[in-house]
């Protein structure tokens, strides 16, 4: 199934990320994107996708971040780029894709966070309620669900490179140009708990090891060449017993080359977010949002996984042939199978489609084609897959939101 986002006015030109709400008892639920120019809320049902278009004239928005977030009770939150607003959405019934979406509240940032050229960069909900805001500056910010900032912290340099992430204690993980913050909300304030001197990242912090695992840690892909898995101990303290590495802050716990198995390839710096499974991470070579102006095109993905009983990062396999240029992976647990979108064939007989890889092994299972390279409709194009509750795959492009169904 495929919505042309063109054919509703509705396309833009930024990756965004979905969230599903609950399955109604007709089989139905609501999943939104947001791509730079517009909002929408895509109904999905067992044979069927239908687009609800945000009003734009309604809701005052001028160019909607891909970084949004949603909030228990169906409101969306969504950042405006050009007017440094956040606006908060909702279906009129929450979570009932067949009624009309509703402009809640917006709140205006204050003008004296910004300086010519900053803007609001990431969002994210924190688990005891608020709201976490990053700007493209030093500055992180909480606000309550009225939108009324209650918590602001400036980081010491830098300019913040990505969405940050978050775990179930509200310790916040962020990343600027040169060094990798983890902050803390009180419930009052924000607070700095360490910082690393890092060589820049260009993906999202993604966390390893459950509150009761023997380690926790926080994995970034630096800048370095080659490009560098760099993990650290994400912990206040860090274990007593490490040792530390040679020419590393002590807080790193591995660094380790990445080059997906292909022979004097040094892996260029990612955009996409590293995908997790227990202390199982799968990487995948980046070439650019728009792969076919690129003239470097690397190809490949690699597994690697952290072993606690030694505290090494240990490589588990790659897969040299997998050209996945600009996808975001998702993964499925209960069938050990990888998902992500690449590009299979050569001339005009190339097409994207989804790749199913056999988590184990590496293996490719199965090619789903969706379309032609030459449109760019059918790219992932940085966007963040997810996997449906009855295991559909959807993949929400600017351009078009696209279904792939288990036949």
């Amino acid at each position: 199934d495929i919505v042309n986002l063109r054919s509703s006015r509705s396309e833009g030109w930024l990756p965004t990320g979905t969230v599903f709400g609950p399955v109604q008892p007709s089989g139905a639920f609501e999943f939104w994107g947001a791509n730079g120019s517009s909002v929408y809320c895509v109904k999905s049902t067992p044979t069927s996708l239908a687009l609800t278009p945000v009003d734009a004239r309604a809701t005052r928005m001028r160019s909607p971040s891909g970084y949004w977030a949603m909030d228990e009770d169906g409101n969306v939150y969504v950042p405006d780029l050009r007017t440094q607003e956040i606006v908060k959405l909702r279906s009129a019934e929450p979570f009932n894709p067949d009624t009309a979406v509703e402009l809640v509240t917006r709140a205006q940032l204050p003008a004296d966070l910004f300086a010519e050229g900053d803007f609001i960069r990431g969002i994210k909900m924190l688990h005891a309620g608020p709201i976490l805001v990053t700007l493209s500056n030093e500055q992180v910010l909480v606000l309550d669900r009225s939108l009324a900032m209650i918590g602001r912290y400036a980081l010491a340099e830098g300019k913040i490179d990505n969405n940050p992430c978050v775990d179930e204690q509200d310790n916040i993980f962020v990343t600027s140009g040169e060094a990798l913050y983890k902050l803390r909300w009180t419930g009052e304030d924000l607070r700095q708990i360490w910082r690393v001197d890092i060589d820049g990242s260009g993906s999202t912090p993604t966390l390893i090891g459950a509150p009761n695992d023997p380690d926790r840690l926080v994995a970034i892909t630096d800048r370095s060449d080659p490009m560098n898995l760099v993990l650290l101990w994400r912990d206040d303290t860090i274990p007593a017993d490490w040792p530390g590495l040679s020419g590393y802050d002590r807080r790193v716990a591995a660094s380790l080359p990445v080059d997906f198995g292909v022979d004097g390839q040094t892996a260029q710096p990612t955009e996409n977010s590293l995908l997790v499974s227990g202390y199982d991470i799968m990487l995948s070579a980046w070439t650019g949002l728009l792969p076919r102006t690129q003239r470097r095109q690397d190809t490949g993905i690699a597994k690697v996984a952290w072993n606690p009983a030694t505290d090494r990062l240990e490589a588990v396999w790659t897969n040299p042939a997998i050209w996945a240029p600009n996808s975001m992976q998702a993964m499925s647990s209960a069938s050990n199978r990888a998902y992500m979108v690449g590009v299979e064939g050569r001339g005009r007989n190339r097409e994207y489609g989804l790749h199913i890889i056999d988590w184990l092994t590496g293996e490719s299972l199965a090619f789903v084609p969706n379309g032609p390279y030459r449109d760019v409709r059918y790219s992932a194009y940085g966007c963040g897959l997810q996997i449906g509750p009855d295991g559909e795959v959807v993949i929400p492009g600017p351009l078009a939101v696209i279904r792939i169904r288990r036949g």
